[in-house]
This record gives C-alpha cells, structure tokens and sequence, in this order.
C-alpha cells in the first residue's frame, strides 16, 4: 500500500510540475500589426497519439523549461514549432524538445508565434484545401512570416534582457526552429538589430523561400540546417 501511495505522490508531482511551467506574454498588448484579430486560440489533441497542435495564435507567448540548477550550463535556447503558419506541432517540436534541452542544462523557451485562422471545427481540411495551389498557399503563408518573425525577436529580445533572472548568459541565447519554425529561426540568423542576434541557429527542414533575396551577414551566428531528402 505504501508504495502504491509513493507512486501516485510521484505521479501526481510530475503533473504538478508540467503545470507549473511559467508562460510569458511578449506583449503588453495586442500584437503590433495583427491588433484587428479577435479569434481563440485552441488546442486540439490526435486521438491516435495524444499529440496537441494550437490553432488561431494572436497573442504570442514562451513557455519556459528550466534546468536543475546543479546541470545549468548557463546557455538558453527559444524553440520555434512547425505547422505551416496555420498549427503548432506544439509537443513534438516544442515540449518535448524543451525537455530534452533542459535535461541537457539548457534553459528552454518554447515560443507560440502568431498563426494564420483556421476554422477550429475541421482545420486540418481547411488546411489541405488551402494546399490544392501549393503557389497560392506559399503566398497565404508569407502573409505571417513578418509577423511570426517578429514574435522571434521580441522572444530573443526578452530571454537576453532578463537573463540574470533565468541565471543565463545573454551571449550565449540561441534559436531552433521546424518547418514554418525553422522560418522563424532563419528570420532571426538575419536579423541586423544586435539586440536580436542569436548566439547559434538551427533551421530543422524550414521554408526558406521568404529569404531568397536575402544576403547573408558577414558577422552571421553559426547555423545549422537539416532537411529530408524526401521532404
């Protein structure tokens, strides 16, 4: 009986600590440049795998995983899900990295960026009859990018300018980003402003197109890109 009673003592302090993550908004406000956006943001769940995807983001956000102290190696990463401007992968290519990096000693923020409207009731058709004219959907999604590249920087902004409280070194701040995410994080490795650069970028099968035109810097962070040969 005792040991049943540890193990629900335990089981109930791993919820209470997924719970406990902090959740920062990054404005005070509404979103500069997408104030008119009245939808709810929504989480939905694969009955399948248990997996969660958010829809409809309007009000930016970094959800913090800390390391235990005595394994903090003094860097920080944010993460930037996938979802092609429309859903966050929000476990597979958030949670679940943060926590791997946290392990790791890495203070992990996890952002939601702003995301394109979906009708909550059947997004993922809305999304696939959006991708008939895959030219036409490329231009519905870099309607977002500067949006969602922008939630990057004030997420890069925030995590450096309160780096004493999360016990991190500003010099040492860098992205991941997947897929549409991974457009976050190349938004970010060519970021001119010095109070937005990061330290190191990984760019994990991103959408690279809005950048074709783009130079790369010549003081550019180290990047790390990867993609399927069968994406």
């Amino acid at each position: 009986m005792k040991k049943i009673n540890f193990i629900v003592i335990l089981l109930l302090m791993n919820v209470l600590a997924v719970s406990a993550q902090e959740v920062i908004r990054l404005y005070k406000g509404k979103a500069p440049g997408s104030e008119k956006w009245n939808w709810d943001e929504k989480v939905i769940t694969d009955p399948a795998t248990g997996n969660h995807s958010v829809l409809n983001v309007s009000t930016p956000t970094l959800t913090v995983y800390k390391p235990a102290p005595a394994n903090a190696n003094g860097s920080a990463v944010i993460i930037c899900p996938g979802g092609a401007f429309h859903v966050l992968d929000i476990d597979n290519e958030g949670y679940n990295v943060a926590k791997i990096l946290a392990q790791k000693g890495f203070t992990a923020f996890v952002l939601k960026y702003r995301l394109l409207h979906l009708n909550p009731n059947n997004p993922f058709a809305g999304m696939a009859d959006k991708m008939k004219d895959f030219k036409k959907f490329e231009s519905i999604m870099d309607e977002d990018v500067p949006l969602a590249v922008n939630d990057g920087k004030a997420a890069m902004d925030y995590v450096k300018n309160n780096a004493a409280v999360y016990k991190i070194d500003p010099a040492k701040v860098g992205i991941i980003g997947f897929s549409a995410g991974g457009t976050v994080a190349a938004g970010i490795a060519y970021a001119k402003e010095p109070a937005v650069r990061a330290a190191f970028v990984a760019a994990i099968y991103p959408y690279l197109s809005p950048f074709a035109a783009n130079q790369v810097p010549a003081d550019a962070a180290p990047l790390f890109i990867a993609v399927a040969q069968d994406d």
